[in-house]
């Protein structure tokens, strides 16, 4: 018998790209690895990747067709023009409503992250349960975090043009355990971090303030219009070190 659906149970799930081809398309347009930036260079000492294929051919069977082609196309649309320029490291607006627009955009890229890293037999199953909540709900829930960043891809290029990490949130607040995943997305000169926990998240999970606010906190969703890309961009080290980047227990 098919497997269903993850997000609406309905129909049988079909190989979904967890970064949508024309991001991928994009990426390869605007990475310096292109003729008019020249040849590629070589990787920095210490480098642990060198990017040359700048297509994200990441697939993982969790959505049906309709899902594949109308819920997640409807999540990512209000997103493209600013990731487009995004992506290419340019200035734009970001307001109110595309803040709330992309943070749900990466939420759901974030909960297939892992799924598409991991066999089926070892999906979690608070992630799964997420899935359909998700389609229900159409927004990040309440105690997740998601915050936007711009990566140094030109002084830093070939490493990371495109990235995926997840990592286990262990985090241990007034006497009570908490249980969650950081999912972190590199793309060109954007980057994206969404933490989700497995149950109730603790009130505060002071990530932000360990960057010394070089990331952009969408959701919650603040009020107001603010100017992208921020003043600073993250080095390939410190991208690096954000990957396995775990909150202060308190």
């Amino acid at each position: 018998m098919p497997r269903r659906c993850l997000f609406c149970s309905i129909g049988p799930v079909t190989g979904e790209h967890v970064i949508a081809q024309s991001l991928s398309k994009r990426l390869w347009e605007v990475s310096p690895f292109t003729p008019e930036h020249g040849a590629p260079v070589e990787p920095k000492p210490g480098a642990t990747r060198f990017h040359t294929n700048r297509i994200i051919d990441m697939v993982v069977n969790v959505a049906c067709d309709d899902c594949n082609s109308r819920f997640f196309n409807a999540l990512q649309r209000p997103c493209d023009p600013f990731l487009r320029t995004a992506l290419a490291g340019e200035a734009s607006a970001l307001d109110t409503d595309l803040k709330k627009a992309l943070a749900s955009w990466l939420y759901k890229t974030a909960l297939l992250v892992p799924l598409a890293l991991s066999p089926r037999a070892g999906w979690p199953q608070h992630i799964i349960d997420e899935c359909q909540a998700f389609y229900i709900r159409r927004r990040p829930p309440v105690g997740a975090r998601v915050w936007i960043g711009r990566y140094d891809l030109r002084d830093n290029f070939p490493e990371l043009v495109g990235r995926a990490d997840v990592s286990e949130l262990n985090y241990r607040r007034q006497g009570r355990d908490f249980i969650g995943n950081q999912i972190l997305v590199s793309l060109g000169y954007f980057l994206g971090i969404v933490v989700l926990w497995n149950g109730v998240p603790p009130d505060d999970v002071n990530i932000v303030n360990r960057t010394d606010d070089r990331l952009v906190e969408i959701w919650p969703a603040m009020v107001g219009h603010i100017a992208w890309p921020p003043e600073h961009t993250f080095t390939y080290e410190e991208l690096t070190s954000l990957s396995n980047m775990v909150p202060a227990s308190s």
